[in-house]
């Protein structure tokens, strides 16, 4: 995303040849999301140690969400853990954030042996759907609660519609829209997708680093910091928007407001930052060329070939992008193998699965879909796993 946008991160830039740029490093898992690599952040692991390895995971014989049960399914120490431990918990650690799975880059609060309940700020639904799913209020769901502890305080500073005179002209008018999203105080929800969500957040960082105290004395504080926005953006507006240029700039400017704060709040070289992402993007198809394969496409092409019964019964538990949650008992009650629907996905076309949002050109619908389809049977056979699972 930078790339795309080169010069909308000036400031950015300009921090890279005064601190250490790292090039070689590697990917925690393929593909990343935001789960599993805030818990490789976190532990320093890859996401087959520490257990998180997606947003959906099977455990036993249902399908289960990493952050379901507060921090149980983290089965290794992150740094955050280890460090509080061994200073006997006086340094202060907390992370202002979104949802529950970001709480895998500081740890498991007091739930690791020893350890104390850090900070931890989100907005997080109560038994929300989806794992991106935010409430109006900053909270801690009743799954986290208990090994965390939040900052009520942060509620009573200015509303996020305080900030959208700026994003009014982020556009070139001000006409009360950013684009084409309408900017209006009760649109609240709204407002979360545009960029007066940086300077509102960088707000919350203020308080909480100034009411809390970090840095304040001579043991050294965490804090781990989750910037939402681009993020969203580039889930509902792809990576190639108008949208996610205004989001880079506006992240990338109030990054100074960010450096002023630690300055004044901690003091000038008191402070060390390490800024990382725990994912990229993708362009929008109808800049790429790409051809969309829609999940759901893909568990309808499956229903429809091994339902041999008619019985309706769903075959396809659950789709992502990468893998399919396929019911065996109901598999094999038709006469099927994983490798028989893996072989299958070999055989259907980009036509047959194609995104509603986004239909496949005519002219490449009678082409495969996919390359590879992999049975998780052959797992266990890889020789570059022998040992490790």
């Amino acid at each position: 995303m930078l790339a795309e946008w080169p010069g909308a991160w000036p400031r950015l830039g300009g921090l890279i040849g005064e601190g250490t740029w790292y090039e070689n490093a590697e990917v925690g898992s393929s593909p990343p999301s935001t789960a599993q690599i805030h818990a490789t952040i976190g532990t320093g692991a890859f996401s087959r140690n520490h257990g998180l390895v997606a947003h959906q995971m099977r455990i036993g014989d249902r399908i289960a969400t990493p952050w379901e049960a507060g921090p149980r399914y983290l089965t290794l120490p992150t740094f955050a853990d280890l460090y509080d431990r061994a200073m006997g918990n006086r340094p202060l650690v907390g992370t202002l954030a979104t949802v529950a799975i970001h709480l895998g880059m500081m740890g498991h609060g007091s739930l690791w042996g020893g350890g104390d309940a850090d900070i931890a700020v989100l907005r997080e639904r109560e038994g929300a759907a989806t794992l991106g799913a935010e409430g109006i209020s900053w909270n801690l769901t009743s799954t986290v609660a208990p090994y965390y502890r939040t900052a009520p305080y942060v509620n009573e500073l200015p509303p996020i519609t305080e900030y959208y005179e700026d994003v009014d002209r982020l556009d070139g008018r001000v006409d009360g829209r950013w684009h084409e999203l309408r900017l209006d105080d009760a649109l609240v929800e709204e407002a979360l997708r545009t960029p007066a969500r940086v300077p509102w957040q960088t707000r919350l960082v203020e308080e909480v680093v100034d009411r809390e105290g970090f840095g304040a004395d001579e043991v050294p504080d965490l804090l781990y910091i989750n910037y939402k926005l681009i993020d969203e953006i580039g889930h509902v507006d792809t990576m190639n928007s108008v949208q996610m240029r205004d989001s880079i700039r506006e992240q990338d400017r109030d990054l100074s407001s960010l450096i002023r704060i630690l300055n004044e709040q901690v003091g000038e070289e008191r402070w060390v930052m390490s800024l990382v992402a725990d994912h990229g993007h993708t362009p929008d198809p109808a800049t790429s060329g790409a051809s969309v394969i829609a999940p759901q496409g893909v568990a309808a092409a499956i229903q429809s070939e091994f339902d041999r019964d008619g019985d309706d019964v769903p075959i396809v538990e659950f789709t992502q992008p990468t893998h399919v949650f396929v019911d065996i008992p109901e598999l094999e009650q038709q006469g099927a193998t994983l490798e028989e629907v893996s072989a299958f996905l070999l055989t259907v076309t980009k036509g047959e699965v194609q995104g509603i949002d986004y239909p496949v050109d005519p002219a490449v619908a009678d082409e495969l879909a996919f390359i590879a389809a992999y049975p998780s049977t052959l797992i266990e056979e890889l020789p570059c796993l022998q040992g490790r699972i």
